[in-house]
């Protein structure tokens, strides 16, 4: 039944008749239901991401089927090969971001690989929960 509804609704989107966020909260609302069926594998919080054919898109957070503003996301969360890519990124950036700086400037600019590695080093290599 909800499969009729979403594409109800992107039906309805692609004719400009509803907001593409009335799509998104569809889907939040069914990651909801699923999660309260199924709590040990699937969260009430979801991101729903989406692209237009022609470019461009968004993203919301959800906690339920209400939309979630935080400021503590800095972008949709990205795992690459079981890495936390926003966590590498994060702790890469206080690093990098001098020399780039150093660089536009002319001035000299001097890798410190061993204080990087060192803080990489510090992020977790498994989740910090279990799915049991």
């Amino acid at each position: 039944m909800w499969g009729r509804k979403l594409r109800k609704l992107v039906a309805a989107h692609d004719e400009g008749r509803i907001a593409p966020q009335s799509v998104a909260r569809f889907l939040a609302q069914t990651n909801k239901r699923v999660a309260d069926i199924e709590s040990r594998t699937v969260g009430e919080r979801c991101v729903v991401a989406w692209r237009f054919q022609k470019g461009g898109g968004a993203d919301q957070f959800f906690r339920g089927a209400e939309r979630e503003d935080s400021s503590t996301y800095i972008g949709i969360p990205t795992i690459s090969g079981g890495m936390d890519m926003n966590a590498i990124f994060a702790t890469w950036c206080p690093f990098i971001v001098p020399q780039f700086k150093a660089m536009l400037a002319g001035l000299p600019h001097v890798s410190n690989v061993d204080a990087v590695n060192a803080e990489l080093a510090k992020l977790p290599e498994t989740p910090d929960d279990t799915l049991e």
